[in-house]
Order: structure tokens, then C-alpha cells, then sequence
């Protein structure tokens, strides 16, 4: 099942080369990297949309890089970036659950 997870972030990968702003692959695409246990690629790749001016204010965005951090380890600012997200967009279902699921 991993390795079906590794090809699917190969996938979002070849899709935001041509579409690199697109919110909903580059979820999925760390979505796929946590499913796969890519933990350290997904903080950096996490890290990396956090610094797009793009990406930087999206609810989305915000509530994956706090899922990125409470599995690293790093449940604090994990859960605040979570909260943040769902300040920002509070029908948020998918931060929604993840808050619960923290506490």
C-alpha cells in the first residue's frame, strides 16, 4: 500500500508541474507524502508553500502544514496552524476533525 502511495505523490508531483498553485494537488500531494510516511519531505514541502505569497494565506495550505507538524512531532504549533485555518475558513471540515482528533 505504501508504494501506491509513493506513486500517487509522483503523480501530484508531475500535475503541479504544470499546475504548481493548484490548492487541491498540492493538498493531496502532502496528504499522500503522510500516507506514505514522507515525513520529512512533506515538512519541506509544507515549509516550501508556506514561503509561496500564493499559498501562504489559504485555509487549506495553513491546516495541512499543521497536520505536517503535529506528526512530526511538534503538536503546539501543529495545533495552533490548524486553528489558524479554521479562524480563516471555519467550514473547514477536514481541520475540523484533525483539531478534534489532536485533542
Amino acid at each position: 500500500a505504501d508504494k501506491e502511495y509513493d506513486k500517487a505523490v509522483n503523480y501530484c508531483t508531475s500535475i503541479l508541474q504544470n499546475c504548481q498553485y493548484s490548492v487541491k494537488f498540492n493538498c493531496l500531494k502532502v496528504q499522500y507524502m503522510l500516507l506514505a510516511y514522507q515525513m520529512k519531505e512533506a515538512n519541506k514541502f509544507t515549509n516550501e508553500l508556506m514561503n509561496r505569497q500564493s499559498m501562504q494565506d489559504n485555509a487549506q495550505i495553513i491546516s495541512w502544514r499543521g497536520r505536517v507538524m503535529v506528526y512530526s512531532g511538534n503538536v503546539t504549533t501543529g495545533k495552533q496552524l490548524i486553528q489558524n485555518a479554521l479562524q480563516r475558513q471555519p467550514d473547514l471540515k477536514e481541520a475540523a476533525v484533525a483539531i478534534k482528533l489532536i485533542r
